[in-house]
């Protein structure tokens, strides 16, 4: 069980809140792809591929594709059988892919597709509404959310053993998202008062799991956080939501402490340019980003970002 007293809290919340971690500048490649009103970005792969869903003004989905980010090409992938949509959230470099899929009433369950093409559909135990896969990592280890009777609730799957692992299940709003290969696995969640440390407002933070299963919680900039994407080398990307600006993206690396509180200098959090909410999704061991960014008028663009250039 998490220690939660109040004098450990308290000495955590002060060694990390001076922590500003400094990155190089980003820079943006906005995604569209051809005909789509909107794009969405949520995996990217150490060789670059970027896995991601395109849409009609109404938001209804047109197809699944893997963007080359090298030779800036677009190759759709095949739904999967007999079931309406199959979007793309997370792809590894053995180009194993994995999202959720949709029938004709719209329930929704996950699905794993390998480099062939074939796909492996399966659910969250006690899961009636959605399974939805986020991430793969190259051992094919799974992670996503689903819905229970509680509310939602974030898992790690291992197909081969057809095994599931809850993460967090006891708030009810549980995102599970990023995997990297050492299995260290990152998301949201939304936690009460005191949920993240003795005085602790209620409201989003994010987190991220070890293998070993400590959790860590943790917030950039004292703002409602989400955690979407762990690179190898333990880097974090996800976003923020800041009161003057909106959404805004950062990258982080934690401690492995109860609670940290991070503190991102203005200059080092991430914002498409032109574009009014930064969300990244995703972050590969080359520290490259992908996500998504809303514009004034709501229609979304996929994004890569890349730094020190």
């Amino acid at each position: 069980m998490r220690d939660r007293s109040a004098c450990r809290m308290l000495v955590v919340v002060a060694v990390v809140a001076a922590a500003s971690p400094a990155w190089a500048t980003y820079t943006f490649k906005v995604i569209d792809f051809p005909g789509a009103a909107n794009v969405e970005l949520y995996g990217i792969n150490n060789k670059g591929e970027v896995i991601g869903s395109a849409f009609d003004n109404n938001f209804k989905w047109i197809t699944t594709f893997v963007y080359d980010s090298k030779a800036g090409t677009f190759t759709t992938l095949s739904s999967a059988p007999l079931l309406s949509e199959s979007d793309g959230f997370g792809i590894n470099d053995g180009d194993v892919v994995v999202g959720p899929v949709f029938n004709s009433q719209g329930l929704e369950g996950g699905y794993i597709r390998n480099k062939s093409g074939q796909y492996m559909i399966f659910t969250h135990p006690g899961s009636t509404v959605f399974t939805e896969p986020r991430g793969v990592n190259d051992k094919g280890i799974v992670t996503g959310w689903g819905d229970t009777s509680a509310g939602s609730v974030g898992f790690i799957y291992d197909p081969s053993k057809n095994t599931f692992t809850d993460i967090i299940p006891s708030t009810g709003s549980t995102i599970a998202q990023g995997i990297n290969s050492r299995g260290d696995v990152v998301g949201s969640t939304y936690l009460p008062d005191g949920g993240a440390y003795a005085g602790s407002p209620a409201g989003t933070y994010g987190w991220m799991r070890s293998k070993n299963g400590a959790i860590t919680y943790f917030r950039v900039n004292g703002n409602p956080t989400a955690a979407r994407g762990i690179n190898d080398w333990g880097v974090i990307a996800g976003f923020t939501t800041d009161p003057a600006a909106g959404n805004v993206g950062f990258v982080a690396t934690l401690k492995g402490l109860p609670y940290e509180a991070l503190t991102v200098a203005p200059g080092d959090l991430l914002a498409v340019p032109s574009e009014s909410a930064t969300d990244p999704e995703a972050i590969n061991n080359l520290g490259a980003i992908v996500g998504n960014a809303f514009d004034s008028a709501g229609v979304v663009h996929g994004f890569i970002g890349t730094k020190g250039k």
